[in-house]
């Protein structure tokens, strides 16, 4: 959706303004260690990211018995070597974690972008911005550097990202930073972009449902309650019990006057293929009416759902939107 990106840029909302990163302060230098976390083999990238970095991930990769994880903790760094050890990730299908309270921005965030599974812990932050000719040399925060966000644009192309997701990744000026942890469910959604939150499961942990990889996502349609014929849109997300999702419900050309309601929703497998979901948070709900749970499954691409909480309310019909 195109005017995502025009929303996000020229109309912030206070909690998504891009805020000024901090101070410059001398960089704590890299840091590659293999190691073992959750009883699982391990790449735990820190510092800032240099070129040495890259020499140390590959190294390490290479000596793996079998694909690690790469957990992130790192202010950014050098672009090449960051993109270089990105594409090693996506090459070799291994997830990436920012584990809780830790922060990667920059150059590490677009590590964490090449993810096979991408996983954010709770309080953790991943942040974007322009890249610029600031070096270790250089004061302050540096001027945009054209040259590198071209390469920048064509790496996120190569990862399956829209020019809508890499605006919005390149947009921050280089003394500022837009932080992907403070984007709401829907505006992910019209970005792409996707990640787990939480950490990711230990070894020997029960695998999720089959349904797992055709749920998360953005749906729409349409659902009728008596003579009123509403929009829906669905957007659900995982989560380590389970799943997560924000409802929202409004007019439609054929019920123009209906109000809008939006509220959150947590979801459990049912064990015959359907997940039931209980109504959660409120955000906005109109007087007189109440939440409704719903539960459904995903059938050759659609989902199908039945409301509770209401009677005189048809099955619903969602169809995964378009990005």
């Amino acid at each position: 959706m195109r005017w995502a990106l025009t929303f996000l840029i020229l109309g912030l909302p206070g909690s998504l303004q891009a805020a000024p990163t901090p101070a410059p302060a001398p960089e704590p230098p890299s840091s590659v260690v293999a190691t073992r976390l959750g009883g699982q083999p391990a790449i735990v990238i820190t510092g800032s990211i240099q070129d040495e970095t890259e020499a140390a991930f590959a190294i390490a990769l290479a000596a793996s018995p079998r694909r690690p994880r790469v957990y992130l903790d790192s202010p950014g760094g050098l672009v090449m070597p960051g993109l270089a050890i990105g594409r090693l990730i996506r090459a070799n299908g291994l997830d990436t974690v920012v584990a809780e309270g830790a922060a990667c921005y920059s150059t590490c965030g677009l590590i964490w972008l090449a993810g096979a599974e991408r996983y954010l812990g709770q309080g953790a932050r991943v942040g974007f911005h322009a890249a610029s000719t600031r070096t270790a040399r250089t004061r302050g925060a540096g001027t945009v550097s054209s040259t590198c966000n071209a390469v920048i644009g064509s790496y996120l192309g190569r990862l399956g990202f829209s020019d809508n997701a890499i605006g919005f990744f390149t947009f921050a000026r280089p003394s500022q930073i837009l932080e992907v942890n403070r984007l709401r469910p829907q505006e992910l959604a019209e970005l792409g972009i996707t990640y787990r939150p939480g950490m990711p499961p230990p070894a020997g942990a029960a695998p999720r449902p089959i349904a797992d990889a055709a749920l998360p996502g953005l749906w729409e349609g349409r659902f009728r309650c008596g003579r009123d014929v509403h929009a829906a849109k669905l957007f659900i997300w995982t989560e380590p019990a389970g799943y997560g999702a924000s409802f929202e419900f409004g007019p439609t050309p054929d019920s123009p006057n209906l109000p809008y309601g939006a509220y959150e929703m947590r979801g459990q497998p049912l064990g015959d293929g359907r997940v039931g979901f209980r109504p959660g948070q409120v955000s906005v709900m109109p007087a007189g009416r109440s939440p409704l749970g719903l539960i459904g499954q995903v059938e050759e691409g659609t989902l199908r759902a039945e409301l509770s909480g209401r009677r005189g309310c048809a099955p619903v019909t969602l169809r995964r939107a378009a990005r």
